[in-house]
């Protein structure tokens, strides 16, 4: 592959104003503006061999395509981005990574598993030990989370769930009983099927047996994982991404009204309840249990606090923090 060639002072500014607009489809979910301005993108940074940058912005792409569901073309963009990115560099690793969730959540665990032995046993892209470690301690973090949301919309059909009304009140009920974080966490866990922990119990013992003995000794083994505080928290880390967008977003319903009025006519009014069950009809997902109990934990928490503590980290990011 040829050496990249240093952008001209010009063509640089073109490249960071096509990727702010990039950018901007992606948040939106344009996956087709996006890639008509990738396609412009690439033809300034293939001129000058810039071809792990194209390969980059591919990679962000596709992992719109697999936050909004659209499984298949996510599929064939990780798989078209391991093809062309050399092995063992950051950008393999990662398409990989993201590869191995996109058949976890389409419940083929087969094809799932060589995967993910290749991101947990891959040794040479991240060369600090410690940071390896950590790596390798999120990704199974989000392993398990993907199986999570995976099993309960295999298990909890979207059209089974209840009013936004019902839930609403369901969750203000938990709140007046004076439950914390950690009782909602515990009756979120509870209200999942043993599908789900089977599920996840599963994923969880494959990621964890790809490690040394001494980096297993360091996590939670997978009867810990599966217990329902700890399976609430794995639960909200995964739907969290989802629900984000929707409550943070300065241009959301729920962030204006929050401007406009305050948080109490928010709590009031069952706007958490509302976007809740948005959100998880986008994962199809329909357990009311779940929902009410996701609303009376927002809520416990405040819309501050949650946009403040929540905001969601593509592995890009990640794989920034996390390597030399």
């Amino acid at each position: 592959m040829p050496i990249p060639v240093k952008l001209p002072k010009e063509q640089l500014t073109k490249v960071h104003e096509l990727e702010s607009k990039f950018g901007a489809e992606l948040k939106k979910g344009n996956l087709k503006s996006a890639k008509l301005i990738l396609n412009k993108l690439k033809a300034i940074l293939g001129a000058y061999y810039h071809e792990a940058r194209i390969l980059e912005n591919y990679l962000k792409l596709y992992e719109t395509a697999l936050e909004t569901w659209q499984i298949p073309v996510a599929i064939q963009g990780f798989q078209f981005v391991r093809r062309n990115a050399n092995e063992n560099t950051r950008l393999h690793l990662e398409a990989t990574t993201l590869l191995a969730i996109c058949y976890l959540r389409d419940k083929k665990l087969n094809l799932a598993e060589p995967l993910m032995a290749e991101v947990l046993q891959n040794d040479k892209v991240i060369k600090s030990e410690s940071k390896r470690f950590d790596f390798r301690a999120t990704i199974i973090e989000r392993f398990d989370q993907e199986g999570a949301l995976a099993a309960l919309a295999e298990s909890t059909p979207y059209m089974s769930i209840s009013s936004e009304k019902e839930i609403h009140k369901e969750a203000v009920e938990i709140l007046k009983q004076g439950k914390n974080e950690d009782d909602i966490r515990e009756m979120l866990g509870a209200s999942a099927p043993d599908a789900v922990k089977d599920y996840l119990f599963r994923i969880d013992s494959i990621s964890k047996n790809l490690l040394s003995y001494e980096q297993r000794k360091r996590l939670p083994g997978p009867k810990e994982v599966i217990k329902n505080k700890n399976l609430g928290s794995i639960i909200f880390g995964g739907f969290k991404r989802k629900l984000y967008k929707y409550i943070c977003d300065e241009k959301s319903d729920v962030y204006q009204a929050w401007l406009k009025d305050g948080i109490n006519s928010i709590l009031d009014s069952g706007f958490i309840a509302s976007i809740v069950v948005t959100a998880l009809a986008d994962l199809r997902i329909g357990a009311s249990a779940l929902a009410a109990r996701i609303s009376a934990y927002i809520m416990n928490q405040g819309i501050t606090n949650f946009c403040e503590n929540n905001k969601p980290s593509s592995l890009m990011v990640l794989r920034k923090k996390s390597n030399n």
